[in-house]
């Protein structure tokens, strides 16, 4: 889903930023 959301948002340092946390934020949880 990540392809996805790098598609829909604009590549900017910010939003990347963003995403990348909210990626590790994901896994962490799924992996409790």
């Amino acid at each position: 889903f990540i392809a996805e959301f790098g598609e829909t948002l604009i590549p900017e340092p910010g939003s990347l930023t963003l995403l990348g946390l909210g990626a590790v934020a994901l896994l962490r949880r799924r992996r409790r």
